[in-house]
């Protein structure tokens, strides 16, 4: 078994740090993988995820609408020589999956509903509805986080208005009392422009 490269290195590394101190956690992921051998840009964090749970217990869901995702992330760990056992690719929607998840989850990990960034009409509404999308996937996923829980947000382009698919969410953990960690303000390391940020929340004990 070999552990894939990734990217959002800060972000996902902080994040993995504080699941170590979870004897087999459970990590949930919506929104996977979706390219193979993009890993800098994207993050490859389906990969990582199945590393870390067959290395030190635990296991993966990661759900995606689309059935491809699944099929090419099967392969992906093949590559890796990763095995599946604890490792579950669901194809389906997210905020469904969260509703009936009957675990409790250790770490949620939210990057589904991609939009574009271009500044047109069609993009604004599709950037609204992840807004929107990525709140109620939490507040599906909120009653199945463990205390002391992780909630990890990917694709935050600024830190004032948390412009991108926190936009929504992050203010709601932000009045819950969730603790912000400080990786929340460094700009991951990514390929293209904007700079992208994680925001990393971890919910009360």
């Amino acid at each position: 078994m070999r552990k894939p490269p990734f990217g959002r290195v800060q972000g996902f590394t902080r994040a993995l740090e504080l699941l170590d101190k979870v004897e087999n956690p459970v990590i949930v992921e919506v929104g996977t993988t979706r390219r193979r051998g993009n890993w800098l840009a994207d993050g490859y964090s389906t990969p990582l995820f199945a590393w870390y749970v067959a290395r030190y217990g635990g296991e993966l869901f990661s759900v995606d609408i689309e059935p491809e995702a699944a099929a090419l992330c099967t392969e992906i760990l093949d590559e890796f020589d990763i095995p599946s056992d604890n490792v579950h690719l669901v194809t389906g929607d997210g905020i469904e999956f969260m509703h009936s998840l009957r675990k409790p989850v250790n770490l949620l990990y939210l990057d589904g509903w991609d939009y574009s960034m271009f500044d047109t009409e069609e993009a604004f509404d599709e950037r609204l509805a992840s807004e929107q999308a990525h709140l109620e996937c939490y507040l599906a996923a909120e009653p199945h986080m463990a205390r002391g829980g992780l909630v990890l947000v990917d694709d935050v382009f600024e830190t004032r208005s948390w412009l991108g698919k926190g936009r929504r969410l992050i203010p709601y953990l932000i009045a819950r009392r969730y603790h912000m960690d400080p990786v929340s303000l460094v700009p991951q390391e990514n390929y293209h422009p904007p700079q992208v940020y994680q925001y990393l929340a971890i919910k009360p004990a």
